[in-house]
C-alpha cells in the first residue's frame, strides 16, 4: 500500500509539474505573441516609395527574426485616417506606430517649423548627419517631453521640386500669380507667398483632382512623391528649386515600446536601422535610375534646373522670410532651436568636407 501511495504521489507530482510547464508555456506564448499596427500615407509600392520600402523591410525583418511571433500589419494610403488622426492613435496606443510629417507635428508641437527653414540642407549626407545625430536626438526628446509621442527615426523624402501646368519656372518672377498647393505647414505657405505665388492648402488625397481641374496650378514635392502620386499626369513643368528638404517622422507609442522585452527591443532596433537604410536607398535608386527623372521625361514633363544666379534669387527671398516666420511665430524658443540647428548643419558641412560621411 505504501508503495502504491508513493507511485500515486509520483504520478501526481509529474502531472502537476507537466501542467505547470504547459501552463507557463501558454502564458509565455501569449505574452510574446505581438501585433504591430503600422500606418503610413503612401501606397504599398516599395520600389517607388521610400516610405513603403521602409515599412516593407521593417515588417520582413521583424517577422523573420521572431519566426512570425511578432506580426506587423501595414496600413498604407491613410486608410486609418488623416495624419493628425494617426498621430492621436499612436499617442493613445490604438496603433503602435506611423510615419508622420512635420506639418502634422507642427499642430501638436509648433517648434517643428524650424525643420522647414528654406534651403537649410545642402545635401542628403548633411541632412542625415544632423537629424540622425545629436541634434535629432535632442529634438526627439523635446517632442516626447511636450507631446508624449516618441520619434525613433527621421526618414527622408529628399529635396522638394516645384511643378505646375502653366509655364516654366526659372526665377521667382515666374511664380507670380500661380496658385501653388502646399501642405498645412505655415512656413511653406509663407515661403511661396514671399516668392510671389498664391499659396494654398490642399489635402494630399485631394491634390490630384485639384491639379486636374485647375483648382490649383502647381505644387511642390519630393521626386518620389510626384511619382507615387502620379502628379506627372496633371503637371507639365518641373523646376529643381530644391527649396525644402522633406523630413518625415517615424513615431511610436512609448508605453508599447517600453513593454517589449530586452531581446525584442534588440530585434526592434535592428529592424529600424535596416529599414532606414532601405528607405534611403529606395529614394536614391528612384532618383538615379529610369524610374525617376527619365520616367517623368517620358511622361512629357519639361524640366529645368536654375542657374546659380537664378537659385540665389529664390534663396534671397525665401530664407529671410523663413527666419522671420520663426521669430514672429515661435519667439525666443524657436530662435534657440533654429540656432542649434544651424550650428549642427555647419558642423556637418565641415565633417563632410573632410570625408566624414557617417
Amino acid at each position: 500500500m505504501n508503495i502504491m501511495n508513493k507511485y500515486i504521489k509520483v504520478i501526481l507530482l509529474i502531472f502537476l509539474f507537466t501542467t505547470m510547464i504547459l501552463g507557463s508555456s501558454l502564458i509565455i506564448s501569449a505574452q510574446e505573441s505581438i501585433t504591430i499596427k503600422f500606418s503610413m500615407s503612401n501606397p504599398l509600392e516599395p520600389i517607388l516609395s521610400h516610405e513603403s520600402a521602409l515599412a516593407t523591410v521593417f515588417k520582413q525583418v521583424m517577422e523573420t527574426n521572431t519566426n512570425g511571433r511578432i506580426n506587423v500589419e501595414l496600413y498604407p494610403s491613410n486608410v486609418l485616417g488623416s495624419g493628425d488622426e494617426q498621430w492621436n492613435m499612436v499617442k493613445r496606443g490604438t496603433i503602435e506606430m506611423a510615419i508622420s510629417g512635420t506639418g502634422i507635428l507642427a499642430q501638436f508641437y509648433p517648434l517643428a517649423s524650424v525643420l522647414n527653414l528654406p534651403y537649410l540642407f545642402s545635401s542628403h549626407t548633411v541632412a542625415s548627419k544632423v537629424m540622425q545625430g545629436d541634434f535629432g536626438k535632442e529634438f526627439s526628446h523635446d517632442v516626447f517631453e511636450k507631446t508624449g509621442v516618441r520619434i525613433i527615426a527621421y526618414p527622408f523624402e529628399g529635396f522638394y521640386l516645384t511643378t505646375n501646368s502653366v509655364r516654366p519656372i526659372h526665377t521667382p518672377e515666374d511664380l507670380k500669380g500661380l496658385r501653388i498647393r502646399s501642405m498645412s505647414v505655415p512656413i511653406h505657405l509663407r515661403t511661396f507667398e514671399a516668392l510671389g505665388a498664391k499659396s494654398t492648402t490642399v489635402a494630399w488625397e485631394e491634390l490630384y483632382g485639384a491639379l486636374q481641374t485647375g483648382v490649383v496650378d502647381g505644387e511642390h514635392n519630393a521626386l518620389t512623391g510626384i511619382i507615387a502620386g502620379k502628379l506627372y499626369e496633371v503637371q507639365k513643368y518641373l523646376t529643381f528649386t530644391n527649396h525644402f528638404y522633406g523630413i518625415l517622422l517615424w513615431i511610436v507609442n512609448d508605453e508599447w515600446l517600453n513593454s517589449l522585452s530586452d531581446s525584442d527591443k534588440n530585434i526592434f532596433w535592428d529592424a529600424v536601422g535596416i529599414a532606414m537604410t532601405a528607405s534611403i536607398g529606395a529614394t536614391r535608386i528612384v532618383e538615379a535610375t529610369e524610374e525617376g527623372l527619365p520616367f517623368l521625361k517620358k511622361q512629357g514633363m519639361e524640366m529645368y534646373a536654375p542657374t546659380p544666379e537664378e537659385m540665389e534669387k529664390f534663396r534671397a527671398l525665401a530664407i529671410p522670410e523663413g527666419e522671420k516666420f520663426i521669430q514672429e511665430e515661435l519667439g525666443e524658443e524657436g530662435m534657440e532651436w533654429l540656432n542649434k540647428l544651424k550650428d549642427a548643419v555647419n558642423i556637418a558641412e565641415e565633417e563632410v568636407k573632410h570625408g566624414d560621411f557617417w
